[in-house]
Protein backbone atom coordinates (compact mmCIF):
# COMPACT_ATOMS: atom_id res chain seq x y z
CA UNK A 1 0.00 0.00 0.00
CA UNK A 2 1.37 3.43 -0.85
CA UNK A 3 1.52 6.25 1.65
CA UNK A 4 -1.32 8.08 -0.12
CA UNK A 5 -3.67 5.10 -0.01
CA UNK A 6 -2.93 4.56 3.70
CA UNK A 7 -3.74 8.24 4.30
CA UNK A 8 -6.92 8.00 2.27
CA UNK A 9 -8.08 4.93 4.21
CA UNK A 10 -7.25 6.57 7.55
CA UNK A 11 -9.04 9.79 6.57
CA UNK A 12 -12.09 7.91 5.36
CA UNK A 13 -12.27 5.69 8.44
CA UNK A 14 -11.90 8.82 10.58
CA UNK A 15 -14.53 10.88 8.73
CA UNK A 16 -17.27 8.30 8.25
CA UNK A 17 -18.33 7.98 11.92
CA UNK A 18 -18.80 11.76 12.03
CA UNK A 19 -21.70 11.53 9.60
CA UNK A 20 -23.90 9.19 11.61
CA UNK A 21 -27.61 9.87 11.31
CA UNK A 22 -28.02 9.54 15.09
CA UNK A 23 -26.17 12.87 15.44
CA UNK A 24 -28.98 14.87 13.81
CA UNK A 25 -30.29 17.40 16.37
CA UNK A 26 -33.71 16.63 17.83
CA UNK A 27 -35.32 19.80 16.50
CA UNK A 28 -34.35 18.80 12.94
CA UNK A 29 -35.60 15.24 13.46
CA UNK A 30 -38.94 16.55 14.68
CA UNK A 31 -39.68 18.27 11.38
CA UNK A 32 -37.92 21.65 11.69
CA UNK A 33 -37.23 22.79 8.12
CA UNK A 34 -34.26 25.04 9.03
CA UNK A 35 -30.79 23.65 8.57
CA UNK A 36 -28.53 23.22 11.63
CA UNK A 37 -25.29 25.20 12.01
CA UNK A 38 -22.58 24.48 9.49
CA UNK A 39 -18.95 25.34 8.77
CA UNK A 40 -18.34 27.09 5.44
CA UNK A 41 -15.35 28.43 3.48
CA UNK A 42 -12.77 26.32 5.33
CA UNK A 43 -9.23 27.30 4.30
CA UNK A 44 -5.77 26.12 5.35
CA UNK A 45 -2.65 28.27 4.98
CA UNK A 46 0.93 28.26 6.20
CA UNK A 47 1.02 30.15 9.48
CA UNK A 48 4.80 29.98 9.92
CA UNK A 49 7.37 27.23 10.58
CA UNK A 50 5.56 24.11 11.81
CA UNK A 51 2.21 25.92 11.80
CA UNK A 52 -0.93 25.47 9.66
CA UNK A 53 -3.69 28.02 10.21
CA UNK A 54 -7.32 27.13 9.52
CA UNK A 55 -10.00 29.78 9.00
CA UNK A 56 -13.71 29.34 8.33
CA UNK A 57 -17.11 30.96 8.54
CA UNK A 58 -20.14 29.51 10.29
CA UNK A 59 -23.82 29.89 9.67
CA UNK A 60 -26.67 29.06 12.00
CA UNK A 61 -30.33 29.33 11.16
CA UNK A 62 -33.29 30.30 13.34
CA UNK A 63 -33.64 28.06 16.39
CA UNK A 64 -30.00 26.96 16.35
CA UNK A 65 -27.07 28.35 18.30
CA UNK A 66 -23.48 27.58 17.41
CA UNK A 67 -22.01 26.74 20.79
CA UNK A 68 -18.61 25.34 19.80
CA UNK A 69 -16.54 23.70 17.09
CA UNK A 70 -14.33 20.61 16.93
CA UNK A 71 -11.23 20.30 14.78
CA UNK A 72 -10.42 16.73 13.73
CA UNK A 73 -6.90 16.15 12.36
CA UNK A 74 -5.32 13.16 10.62
CA UNK A 75 -1.68 13.31 9.59
CA UNK A 76 1.29 11.28 10.80
CA UNK A 77 -0.88 9.67 13.50
CA UNK A 78 -3.48 7.53 11.67
CA UNK A 79 -5.76 7.58 14.72
CA UNK A 80 -6.02 11.36 14.45
CA UNK A 81 -6.63 13.98 17.11
CA UNK A 82 -9.58 16.16 18.07
CA UNK A 83 -9.46 19.66 19.55
CA UNK A 84 -12.60 21.19 21.08
CA UNK A 85 -12.94 24.98 20.87
CA UNK A 86 -15.53 27.65 21.63
CA UNK A 87 -17.52 29.34 18.83
CA UNK A 88 -14.38 30.58 17.05
CA UNK A 89 -13.59 30.91 13.35
CA UNK A 90 -9.87 30.13 13.31
CA UNK A 91 -7.34 27.72 14.81
CA UNK A 92 -3.65 26.96 14.29
CA UNK A 93 -2.02 23.55 14.27
CA UNK A 94 1.37 24.33 15.79
CA UNK A 95 2.81 20.81 15.54
CA UNK A 96 2.69 20.26 11.77
CA UNK A 97 5.66 18.73 9.98
CA UNK A 98 6.81 19.76 6.48
CA UNK A 99 5.90 17.51 3.54
CA UNK A 100 3.15 15.67 5.45
CA UNK A 101 -0.38 15.84 4.06
CA UNK A 102 -2.84 16.71 6.85
CA UNK A 103 -6.58 16.17 6.65
CA UNK A 104 -8.71 18.53 8.76
CA UNK A 105 -12.42 18.45 9.44
CA UNK A 106 -14.04 21.34 11.35
CA UNK A 107 -17.53 20.69 12.74
CA UNK A 108 -20.01 23.09 14.31
CA UNK A 109 -21.87 22.04 17.48
CA UNK A 110 -25.45 22.82 18.41
CA UNK A 111 -26.40 21.79 21.97
CA UNK A 112 -23.32 19.54 22.13
CA UNK A 113 -24.00 17.64 18.90
CA UNK A 114 -21.83 17.85 15.80
CA UNK A 115 -23.77 19.17 12.84
CA UNK A 116 -22.37 20.73 9.66
CA UNK A 117 -18.71 20.04 8.91
CA UNK A 118 -16.17 21.35 6.43
CA UNK A 119 -13.04 19.50 5.26
CA UNK A 120 -9.69 20.55 3.84
CA UNK A 121 -6.27 18.98 3.22
CA UNK A 122 -2.96 20.81 3.42
CA UNK A 123 0.73 19.92 3.05
CA UNK A 124 3.10 22.28 4.87
CA UNK A 125 5.96 23.21 2.52
CA UNK A 126 9.60 23.05 3.67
Amino acid sequence: MTRLSVFAVAALAFALPLCAFADVPANLQSGNTHLPPTVNNLNATRGGPGKITLTWTMSGHGGYTIQSVSVHRVGTNPAGTTTHLGPVQHWSDTSANPNVKYYYQVCAHDNGQETGCGSVTYTLPQ
